[in-house]
């Protein structure tokens, strides 16, 4: 059921005026009600008064109030002049009616009738043969001021309800009368500046529609008010849609020129998708959140995501990159290319940790891009696994410092190492020192069993010797069969406790070849590492130490005062094995 705006307007109307019409009869009919009951309580009162005064003039006479005669004449007189007032009596002390009108007597109980005559005079209400009474009372004295008897005035409560009802359908009917005038009024004003103005407008909006290229159609605008001014933004509207619109031809030839450059744009694009999945290297596309838009095949086997997986998602979320010295996690690599707006490749060798866990040496660039206004709308990260480059280059670099049959760190490295210790720290007070190895009996075994066994032997020495030393030692080979030990942080005393526990390690130590079993032995010389001497120098000190346990009988340590020259080279001290 369609409902129009005029009867929607009428009916708030009508429910609005009811309830107004409605609480402005409650209202004047309760004032009404009270003001008239007032007026019937205040008459009562009077007349009671003045009855009151009629008797006590009698009475301060002397007559008793049994001798009056007559009075009863004066109660019907009161009853017949003033409507509404249907009860006169008089009471004496113990509630006796001594006189009364006559007409419309209620039988009352005499409880009451005392009650209205020791009562304060105040109207009140009774209920008497199913009626309800209002009384009012007022003592009469006689001339020695003793109270003798009350005059009572009465009327029946119908009177006020009567009343109630007269005036409740006289402003009913003023209401109705209201309303329907108001209605009235209302419907002829809707019609005249309303509905009229909108119909108007609708009407041009619907011919519009079925003739859309009809752009002269113009609103009636009648009125100033909001509708007016609807109907003047309407027109204004339409001329400016009537000055921006272009013809058919014209706009045809620019959906066709706009299908055309689509086209392209999307040849181009799957071009540039087939170049990116034919490349080696990761490529990754972001917005300029960092929210993943685009990855290539290769992207994808390398950071162990699929596209459709990976899609929309914070670049941080399908790996992570460390440094590849401490494993500290390096920052989003679009960070300093957006805030510097340049390409930024990797500042240290990184790691890319993967879906699974694992890791890939990597290295990688990303690079901003940007929009038509020069604005970054996104970026590029190309990665590339240098897992291969990167781990030859630590093999080489290995070999460079390492010897190639014990694993022990060369005599280059050495040299660079005790260069480094050499150096004088003003945070660093401990001491260093340098061991000087030379094995004792090992020209009989490459003699005797070969140099493949000799080869064997040296490596099986160098690996018992390595677990024997801290971690913080250095102990490596320089010579055919000659070792150095480096000893960071220790005192020299605590130096040759070392040399003689290597001494008895090497002594304790067994090569069996062929059922033959092979002993050595090992001469030690230490050289306290000071800042004056250099690398060379403290590793010169150290065999010179070596040579003179040699010259003293082998299988011992002695130790290189710094200071002495090799003038003085006789005046070296030997130190007591402990």
């Amino acid at each position: 059921m369609k409902i129009t705006l005029n009867s929607k307007i009428l009916a708030i109307a009508t429910a609005v005026i009811i309830v107004t019409i409605a609480a402005v009869i409650l209202t004047s009919a309760k004032l009404s009600t009270r003001d008239y009951e007032e007026a019937l309580e205040s008459r009562s009162t009077a007349i009671a008064k003045s009855l009151s005064i009629q008797l006590e003039r009698l009475l301060q006479l002397g007559l008793h109030i049994d001798d009056i005669v007559g009075f009863e004449e004066q109660c019907n007189e009161v009853v017949q002049s003033y409507p509404g007032i249907d009860l006169a009596a008089v009471l004496d002390r113990d509630g006796k009616v001594v006189f009364h009108s006559g007409k419309s007597t209620p039988s009352l109980k005499k409880q009451f009738l005392k009650s209205l005559v020791e009562g304060p005079g105040d109207p009140v209400e009774h209920k008497t043969d199913g009626l309800t009474w209002h009384y009012a009372s007022t003592p009469a004295y006689d001339q020695h001021k003793k109270h003798i008897a009350s005059v009572v005035v009465a009327f029946p409560a119908h009177l006020i309800t009567n009343k109630i009802t007269h005036t409740l359908w006289i402003d009913l009917l003023v209401g109705l009368l209201v309303l329907l005038t108001g209605l009235a009024v209302l419907y002829l004003a809707l019609t005249r500046f309303v509905t009229s103005p909108l119909s108007n407008l609708l009407s041009t909006v619907v011919n519009l529609r079925k003739v859309p290229l009809d752009l002269s159609r113009r609103a009636s605008i009648q009125t100033s008010d909001e509708l007016g001014q609807l109907g003047s933004a309407f027109n204004q509207l339409m001329d400016n849609l009537q000055h921006t619109t272009v013809s058919k031809a014209e706009l045809q030839d620019t959906l066709l020129e706009l299908q055309r450059l689509s086209s392209a744009l999307t040849e181009e694009k799957e071009q540039a998708e087939i170049i990116l999945q034919s490349i080696g290297d990761a490529v990754i596309s972001v917005d300029n959140r960092t929210s993943v838009r685009f990855l290539n095949q290769a992207a994808e086997h390398l950071c162990d995501w699929t596209f459709k997986a990976a899609e929309g998602l914070p670049l941080q979320s399908i790996f992570n990159l460390f440094d590849a010295r401490n494993s500290t996690p390096l920052p989003d690599p679009f960070e300093p290319a957006f805030f510097k707006n340049k390409s930024i490749s990797n500042p240290v060798e990184a790691v890319l940790q993967r879906r699974d866990g694992t890791t890939i040496a990597v290295d990688y660039t990303a690079s901003p891009i940007h929009n038509a206004d020069g604005q970054i709308n996104g970026g590029v990260l190309t990665l590339r696994d240098v897992s291969k480059e990167r781990g030859l280059a630590q093999r080489l670099s290995w070999q460079a410092t390492h010897d190639a049959l014990t694993g022990l760190v060369n005599r280059r490295e050495l040299i660079s190492r005790l260069e480094k210790a050499s150096k004088p720290d003003t945070k660093d007070l401990c001491q260093h020192v340098l061991c000087f190895m030379d094995l004792d009996r090992f020209k009989v075994v490459n003699d005797t069993a070969g140099h493949a066994a000799g080869d064997r032997l040296l490596a099986a020495l160098s690996a018992t010797l390595a677990e024997t030393v801290r971690g913080t030692d250095t102990l490596a080979r320089v010579g055919g069969d000659e070792f150095a030990l480096l000893l960071k942080d220790c005192p020299p005393r605590q130096a040759e406790r070392i040399a003689d526990a290597m001494l008895n390690t090497v002594e304790c130590f067994e090569f069996e070849h062929k059922d033959q079993i092979f002993k050595l032995g090992v001469s030690i010389g230490l050289a306290v590492i000071d800042g004056s001497s250099t690398g060379e120098e403290i590793l010169a000190m150290a065999d010179t130490a070596c040579y003179m346990a040699k010259e003293q009988g082998r299988n011992r340590v002695y130790v290189y005062h710094t200071g002495n020259s090799e003038a003085d080279e006789r005046r070296l001290q030997p130190k007591p094995v402990e």
